[in-house]
């Protein structure tokens, strides 16, 4: 992993940077994604953007879904483990089904895709659980996190409104993130659950 001098460093932070990979391109870990939670709603918010380091679009292929058990998942980190999350959509996802689909890349011909992926997921009444590339996991006691390289923007902004946090909160989040994050880009989106409306 490669830090660069206006970067915080830290083991918590490591996938937010950025790195080489094994043919000795530079890979950006790009965007931000929030999930805020509460014993009955969950809401998760991203960005549009997409960068290589070196270019930057906006995107109209979502960084999260919702899915049939009634929660959400966003990813950061790898175009590669979004795709493979989309057709969870059709089904009632539990924290296991994400690991074992990362342990899968892993074991495979795409594992260098993996390196700083992490994934996020939200239901009402549940904690909030982050899954890494490792493919290890742990729930949070946070009913509000964030991943991916605009995390540090969009979580001072959740704390600074911890109080009246609501979809349109986590989407000005996405905008701080935006602002301060060269590898965060709008239009922000936004995903939300109610408990008995899935």
């Amino acid at each position: 992993v490669a830090v660069f001098p206006d970067q915080r460093q830290g083991l918590d932070h490591f996938w937010s940077v950025g790195e080489w990979d094994t043919r000795g391109d530079w890979k950006t870990r790009m965007t931000v994604c929030i999930a805020y939670t509460t014993k009955d709603e969950c809401w998760m918010a991203s960005d549009s953007a997409t960068s290589d380091g070196s270019s930057f679009a906006e995107t109209i292929t979502p960084k999260m879904i919702k899915h049939a058990g009634g929660g959400l998942i966003g990813s950061a980190g790898s175009w590669h483990v979004i795709n493979l999350l989309s057709p969870l959509q059709k089904k009632d996802v539990e924290v296991q089904d994400v690991v074992d689909l990362i342990r899968s890349i892993k074991e495979g011909p795409h594992s260098e895709e993996l390196e700083g992926v992490s994934v996020i997921m939200a239901w009402p009444g549940r904690p909030l659980t982050v899954v890494y590339w490792g493919g290890f996991y742990f729930e949070l006691k946070s009913p509000f996190a964030a991943i991916g390289s605009g995390e540090d923007y969009a979580l001072g902004f959740l704390e600074g409104a911890k109080d009246e946090i609501d979809g349109a909160v986590l989407k000005k989040a996405v905008a701080a993130a935006a602002k301060y994050s060269k590898s965060v880009g709008l239009p922000a989106k936004l995903l939300h659950v109610k408990k008995g409306l899935e």
